[in-house]
Parts: C-alpha cells; structure tokens; sequence
C-alpha cells in the first residue's frame, strides 16, 4: 500500500493521529513512525540554565532571556493554535485538573488586539469550544472595526454673505494680489445668488441653477463663455471647502461635490506681424494713448510679463547701465507654495531704452507705467488698427518667438523670460508655418540631388 493510499483509506480519527507522528526515516517499504513529544515531556524536561545576553552594552537591563522549553516550564501553562487567529491556553490546577481558554489575535488599523475569547455583550460568558471561540472572534472584529458610534454635531448656520465677508475675504484680500480683477469679481456673481441664503442649506441644485443664469448673461462673444464659468466653480469650490473646515458645513454634504467643469475650448494663440505691430503704433498715436505704444515696444522687446511692468518701480530700472530688474510673484498651477518675488536682469536695446525715458520723464511717482491695466484701452486700439483676437499678454510670446527664429540660444531665451527650465518656454513656441514649409522643402532630397549634379558639371566645365 502506498502512502497516498494510507493516508487516504484512514478514518478522520486515524488521520488526526497519524498527522502527529514525524517521518523519520524510510527502510524500503516501511516506515519508521516517531511520535511527537508530549506537553508532559516538555514538563519534565531537565531544566536549561537562563542565557544572558551576549550585548555587554544590555547588561543593565538584567534582560534573561530563555528558551521556549523553559519558558513553557516557568508558565506552567501549553500554548496550541487551533485556526489562525485563534490559539487554546491549557493549565494544571493545583488539584490536578487541567483548565483551558481560548484567545484570539486580530489587527485592526495597524491596531494588534490579544484578548480572550469571550462574549463581547457579556464579557463574563467565556468560549468553552472552538465554535464558540469563532463566533465570538466574529463578534469582536464587527465591534472593533465600527467603534463607538460618534454624535453627529449639528453644523453652525451662518449666511452665505456673513460667511464670504467675515471669514474668506480677509484671508483671499490679504493673499491674492489680484483680487478685485479675479476673485473680487467672482464673489460678487456669486453673492448675487446666494447671499441672503443659509450656506449650509444650499444644494447642487441651487448652485447648478446660478450657473445656468450666468450662462445666460451676455459677454464680449454673445454669451459668457466656460472659461468664465469655470473660475467661478474654482471660486465656489474654495468657498465652500473653507466651511467645511470651519464646521458650518456637513463635509457629507457639500454641493460642489456633484459640479462638473464646462469644457474649455483651447485658445489658438496667434502671431503679431511686422505690419500689424506698425498698425498698432499707428493706431496708439492716432489715439492719443502714447502710453500704450510705448508699453506694447517694451513687452516686445523685453518679454516680460505685462504685471512684471505695470508694477514696476523706478528702483528697478537702471539707464545708466542699460537693464531692468522685473519681479515675478508667480507660483505655479499647484500653487504648492507660497508665492516669492523672483527677480532677473534683462538688458534693454535701444528701442526699449528710448521707451522707457519716456514714461520716466512723465512718471510723477514711484511707478513707471501710470497704469495698472490697459485691457480697454488695447481692445480700443486692435479694433482701431484692425487686428483681431490677439491678447496683449501674446506679446510676450512674440518676444520669445522672435529670440529663437534670430538664433538666440534656449538657455539665454528661458533666462531673458525668467523660466527655471527650458522646458516651460518649449510652450511660448508658435514657429510659423510659412517659415516651417521652407525649411521642409530646402531638405528636399530631389533638390539636393540636382543641386549636388549642377555643382558637379561646373567643375568638369
């Protein structure tokens, strides 16, 4: 009889049996069958002198440690694991009888619980079998994975308008250094709708029907485009999220949780000519706005950001040795960090140069552009010169544009527009397409080839 046979023609009684004995050895088709030791040979095992620790540094703790022969002696006591997470303790009384219990090991949250196996309801009724013990197990997991159950306190009312003036205001005009042309606008559509409202009372319904009302409302192309209605989600989000960690809102229920973003459509940036950049001047004197034209040569011929130069002190700019110091207080999309000015060294060429005598000879403070935005002042003037669609902001892409089809190295470019990697300039790149489709064409292989053969029958001649 093989041992697969065996171990299978055996009754469940003969099995349990026959997993407690140890394989010693094999004699051809015999076995030799080796039991075992006993929780009483463990007992009367000769007792081991304690080993001390070998760490000359641990010998004041007098930490002794022992084997686990003489560590079951000394606790008098048998140690079996039954399932996984279950184990039976067995003792002898002073009587003689043996007493057992059952206790149980679980993890919860990176939590390790040791406990005996008992009712969690009565924690006097103890498991007296191993289905009791995995029952009550059952029992403790459920009650230690849910925990007591936390009172639920009830949120502070407050209005939506107390709430914006007395807690988001402060903090958004002491952070932001645009507000009243960002955030400053977008709380005054929102408070339009929700101002005399409860915050903690408006749903996803209400802030879905504000939303199709400003939709609604007439801009510069007809309707308010979704890039408007965007920042005013943006600005609702942060809002509420603000309520939320103040307790005036249930975290469970807050509205903007079900607000999608509208879809924006990519702004195709365009590229400013040389006739449409005279068009513009042209247009700036025919106005009056002398200031403007001289604000458009500067951010062409500088790159800046239009901020970096509407804010910019006298302090910052140096004739005498031909370079301006603009100060960026950009922090990035994440806006991870807090916002620090960054400072660089651009030098003027002549043109700028003459621009920038200017407005300092006409400067009657410490600011050398007299204005702080020039947004209708520029779309009076592109109307006027007949140049459509082309933001002011796009002169700082020309600039870049420019330096790179002159041959200016990318290292120098990313420096002059005050990048920390050459790889965020790679996004001011618009080449033109013209310039492109010559390029293309003068790597032509039909052309090289005719240009090498024409250059071959002039050296014979």
């Amino acid at each position: 009889m093989s041992r697969h046979d065996l171990s299978t023609s055996l009754s469940p009684q003969s099995k349990s049996r026959f997993a407690k004995l140890n394989f010693r050895g094999v004699k051809g088709l015999f076995f030799v069958l080796v039991e075992l030791p006993s929780i009483s040979g463990v007992m009367d095992a000769p007792k081991q002198r304690p080993k001390t620790c070998p760490n000359p540094h641990l010998k004041s703790q007098s930490a002794t440690h022992y084997s686990e022969v003489e560590t079951l002696r000394r606790s008098k006591m048998s140690f079996r694991k039954i399932t996984k997470n279950i184990y039976e303790r067995s003792w002898k009384r002073k009587d003689g009888s043996v007493a057992k219990a059952f206790y149980f090991k679980l993890m919860i949250a990176g939590k390790q619980f040791h406990q005996k196996a008992c009712n969690p309801d009565n924690p006097k009724v103890a498991a007296k079998t191993k289905r009791e013990a995995e029952s009550f197990y059952a029992k403790w997991r459920v009650k230690l994975e849910v925990g007591p159950e936390i009172e639920k306190t009830k949120p502070k009312e407050i209005t939506w308008g107390e709430f914006v003036k007395n807690y988001y205001e402060p903090v958004a005009k002491a952070n932001l250094r645009h507000y009243g042309c960002s955030a400053g606008y977008q709380i005054r559509v929102l408070n339009s709708h929700f101002e005399a409202r409860l915050i903690n009372k408006i749903t996803h319904f209400d802030v879905q029907r504000a939303l199709l009302a400003e939709r609604q409302k007439p801009g510069r192309n007809g309707s308010r485009s979704n890039r408007t209605i965007n920042r005013i989600i943006e600005r609702a989000n942060v809002i509420f999220t603000l309520a939320i960690a103040e307790g005036f809102v249930d975290p469970q229920r807050n509205p903007m949780a079900l607000i999608s973003k509208l879809e924006e459509a990519p702004k195709i940036k365009l590229r400013l000519s040389r006739d449409s950049e005279e068009n513009i001047l042209k247009a700036c004197r025919l106005l009056g706005l002398d200031y403007l034209a001289s604000a458009t040569i500067i951010l062409l011929e500088t790159g800046m950001r239009p901020m970096e130069f509407f804010e910019m002190k006298k302090a910052q700019v140096s004739l005498s040795e031909g370079w301006v110091r603009p100060i960026s207080y950009k922090t990035g999309r994440r806006r991870m960090a807090t916002a620090q000015p960054k400072g660089r060294i651009v030098p003027l060429t002549d043109r700028a140069r003459a621009e920038f005598e200017k407005l300092l000879a006409k400067s009657e403070d410490d600011n050398v552009f007299p204005y702080r935005s020039v947004k209708k002042s520029w779309a009076t003037v592109c109307r006027t010169a007949g140049v459509k669609g082309f933001w002011l902001r796009w002169l700082r892409d020309e600039a870049e544009n420019r330096w790179r089809e002159a041959g200016m190295h990318s290292l120098d470019i990313a420096y002059l527009m005050g990048h920390a990697s050459p790889r965020t300039t790679m996004i001011y790149n618009n080449p033109r397409l013209e310039e492109m489709r010559g390029q293309m064409g003068a790597t032509n292989c039909s052309k090289i080839v005719a240009k090498t053969s024409r250059a071959a029958i002039a050296d014979r001649s």
